[in-house]
C-alpha cells in the first residue's frame, strides 16, 4: 500500500458495502477459529475464546494483504485463514517484510545509482578543471589519476 492508496482506503471505509465484507471476513475467521479449536489436540493450551480472536485477526489480515473479488473465494480464505489464526499472521508478516525490504532495496539501488552519477559528473568537471594546471603542478596526472577513478566509478554503476 503506498501513500496514495490511504485516501482510498478511507473512502471505502464510509460505504456499507466495506464494513459487510469486514462483517462477513471476520465472522467466517472466527468460524475457522472455531473449527481449529475443535480438532485440535486436547493439551492445547489456548483457549476457544483465543482461536476465535485470532481467527478473526488472521482473516483480516489475509483480506487486506490478499485480498479477492469473489464472494465464494473470499468466504473460503476467511475460513481458511481462521483456521490457520497464528500460522496465518505469521505468513502475513513474513510477507509484509519482505515487500519492505523488496521496495528499501530498490529506493537503496536508486539512490546508489543517482550517487554514482553525481561523483562522476564531479569527477568530469575536476578532469576539465585539471587541464588547465600547468604541467608543473601535475596537472596531467591529476587528470590521468581523476580519469582512472572516473573509469572505476563507470564499473560501480554497473553494479546498480
Amino acid at each position: 500500500m503506498s501513500a496514495k492508496d490511504i485516501p482510498d482506503l478511507a473512502n471505502a471505509l464510509l460505504t456499507m458495502q466495506t464494513w459487510t465484507v469486514i462483517i462477513v471476513v471476520v465472522v467466517f475467521g472466527m468460524l475457522g477459529g472455531y473449527a481449529h479449536q475443535l480438532v485440535s489436540s486436547p493439551d492445547n493450551r489456548t483457549t476457544i475464546e483465543t482461536d476465535i480472536v485470532v481467527g478473526a485477526v488472521a482473516a483480516l489480515a489475509f483480506l487486506f494483504v490478499f485480498g479477492t473479488t469473489d464472494a465464494v473465494k473470499l468466504i473460503a480464505l476467511a475460513v481458511a485463514a481462521g483456521y490457520g489464526g497464528k500460522a496465518v499472521l505469521d505468513a502475513t508478516q513474513a510477507q509484509t517484510q519482505a515487500a519492505v525490504a523488496k521496495s528499501e532495496a530498490r529506493m537503496l539501488k536508486l539512490t546508489g545509482a543517482q550517487s554514482v552519477d553525481t561523483v562522476q559528473a564531479a569527477l568530469h568537471r575536476a578532469i576539465e578543471l585539471s587541464k588547465t594546471f600547468p604541467k608543473a603542478e601535475g596537472g596531467p596526472a591529476i587528470s590521468g589519476e581523476l580519469s582512472r577513478v572516473a573509469g572505476q566509478m563507470d564499473v560501480m554503476k554497473a553494479l546498480f
